[in-house]
């Protein structure tokens, strides 16, 4: 499936289905031969040119700590052509399977319906979900409570639902960069 030259989300869930999983747990094995250029359409490799250092330079225009929001690449267009309209998902491919400075942190899988998480400077300390919502959270300003937390992490489409199993260690974490910081 992945080597067509399109696919869509609707395929990688029937596939899914066939092999009795989610088909979140498929969507980074397709970005080694495709693209996702939007939410529900993917393409071969080879139909969409990323110019990788100039888009890392505008991406690094963006990013000024050692991560943001995925969602926080505004204006979006003003990326480098690639062939295909930038939007969320073609960002979040790009940077999980394209890009030298930068790689995506999610809570567990890409998303099927909506593309969350976090950017995230290759050279940082921060190497996993737990520690990228922690600092997101210490920066934040907001009451490092469950609940605004969540909503936070949400809000800012770190995740996809307001809910999280690490939340308490991801609390735990940011009160500590809190106090770090102080």
């Amino acid at each position: 499936l992945a080597q067509h030259p399109h696919f869509t989300i609707d395929d990688v869930t029937r596939l899914a289905d066939d092999c009795g999983s989610l088909s979140n747990v498929y969507i980074d094995m397709f970005f080694e031969y495709s693209v996702r250029i939007d939410q529900n359409n993917y393409v071969s490799r080879d139909q969409v040119h990323f110019d990788v250092e100039e888009t890392d330079k505008v991406l690094s225009k963006f990013c000024t700590k050692n991560y943001m929001a995925l969602r926080e690449v505004s204006p979006i267009e003003t990326l480098p052509d690639c062939g295909y309209p930038w939007n969320e998902f073609l960002l979040e491919c790009y940077v999980f399977a394209h890009s030298k400075a930068f790689t995506i942190i999610h809570s567990k899988y890409f998303g099927q319906k909506n593309a969350v998480g976090g950017i995230v400077k290759r050279n940082s300390k921060i190497k996993d979900f737990v520690t990228l919502a922690a600092y997101a959270l210490a920066d934040s300003g907001i009451p490092l409570s469950k609940k605004d937390s969540l909503q936070y992490l949400w809000e800012n489409q770190y995740i996809s639902q307001r809910r999280l199993d690490t939340i308490e260690d991801i609390l735990k974490l940011a009160k500590q960069i809190k106090i770090k910081k102080n």
